[in-house]
């Protein structure tokens, strides 16, 4: 764990009895909580961190003080956060479940729901035994308050596990900005962790369409547990492979102020999933700093299109997607409307509003403050 949370857990421990739970860091998850982590602090929330690790190391541990904590728990975990170990994880999840069943406030961020995988896209063998116990697990927190990213998740939620309480809410936003210019050579940027389901396929056979055309981006490092299997190594590399024979920049991960100016000027992005399993934290890369996003035609993005955010929705595969691309960097009005649209979505769902929205739904943890 990172010095740093060492030192939240031990003042958070010293102000109340309250526990933030988050996924490892260096995913979508575990960074999302991160930051939420330190928006809930900013807010005068007295939480003690405790962070799960890729190793499973410390589960039981963290069990005791799941258990324990008098206060409010919110806990924002996916279904590998403790690694991927399967019996690791059921017991963490469990322990979780085990609270809200005692009756004490625990609040759950859901990221996703095993049946909503494409399985031959996630990048590890899933066998019947790992499918049950990954239902059983989130099953295990249907009596947690649950806050969910995706309509296609919370309907799952109610229809297959039998949650009572969730709250759908778009992701929050950092504070929006916006580069003025609107000049200079156009870019398209995919951002995010590697993975199969994130169509970098799709997002390679558009920069070879438009090769000329703009300067391509591939922002990110592969995924911290899918790295661990040779097969999925063996992908990453054929990925940032192609991406040099096609002339695409593979900067890796970028720190907020390196993505900035990464993101500036005329920028487009580039999400060709092929499917989805909650939501997409990229999504918010963009918004923020007014970049108009292309996405595949699912669930998820027909979603943020409907609340405003700057989306172009199209049919999957690299043509579509190239066609929606090269239609933006041919009117750059409609590009300029969407970014306008980007920065007024990510006002009305920043960090701010979501927390101060959280403690408004949820008495027991305002009160812990």
């Amino acid at each position: 764990m990172p010095a740093g949370g060492r030192a939240s857990e031990r003042a958070g421990g010293a102000q109340g009895g309250s526990c933030f739970l988050n996924n490892y860091r260096g995913g979508g998850i575990g960074d999302f909580g991160a930051t939420l982590f330190e928006h809930l602090q900013a807010g005068g929330f007295p939480l003690e961190l405790v962070e799960t690790r890729l190793d499973g190391r410390g589960l039981m541990g963290q069990r005791r003080r799941i258990r324990r904590a008098p206060g409010p728990l919110v806990a924002n975990v996916g279904l590998t956060a403790w690694g991927a170990s399967g019996p690791r994880n059921f017991l963490g999840f469990a322990a979780i479940g085990g609270r809200a069943r005692s009756g004490r406030p625990t609040i759950a961020l859901v990221h996703h729901a095993i049946e909503m995988f494409q399985l031959s896209e996630t990048g590890y063998p899933i066998s019947r035994l790992v499918r049950w116990g990954a239902h059983r697990a989130l099953r295990s927190l249907r009596g947690c308050d649950l806050v969910v990213f995706s309509p296609r998740l919370r309907d799952l939620l109610k229809s297959s596990y039998g949650a009572r309480s969730i709250w759908l809410t778009p992701m929050p936003s950092g504070a929006p900005r916006r580069d003025p210019t609107d000049a200079g050579r156009w870019k398209v940027v995919t951002a995010g962790y590697l993975a199969p389901y994130k169509g970098l396929e799709t997002f390679l056979d558009v920069a070879g369409r438009l090769r000329g055309s703009a300067d391509f981006s591939l922002v990110g490092r592969p995924h911290a547990v899918l790295s661990r299997r040779p097969e999925f190594a063996a992908l990453s590399q054929h990925w940032l492979d192609r991406a040099r024979s096609e002339g695409v920049s593979t900067p890796g991960f970028l720190p907020p102020a390196e993505l900035d100016r990464a993101l500036a000027g005329r920028t487009i992005g580039l999400l060709p999933y092929t499917s989805a399993s909650g939501a997409s934290a990229s999504f918010g890369l963009f918004a923020e700093r007014g970049v108009p996003v292309v996405t595949s035609d699912l669930p998820e993005f027909r979603y943020l299109a409907d609340q405003g955010a700057g989306v172009v929705v199209t049919p999957p595969g690299g043509e579509a997607a190239a066609g929606a691309v090269e239609g933006l960097l041919r009117d750059p009005r409609r590009w300029s409307e969407l970014a306008d649209r980007q920065v007024a979505f990510a006002r009305e769902h920043s960090w701010e509003r979501f927390v101060a929205a959280l403690a408004q739904r949820f008495p027991a943890l305002r009160a812990s403050g």
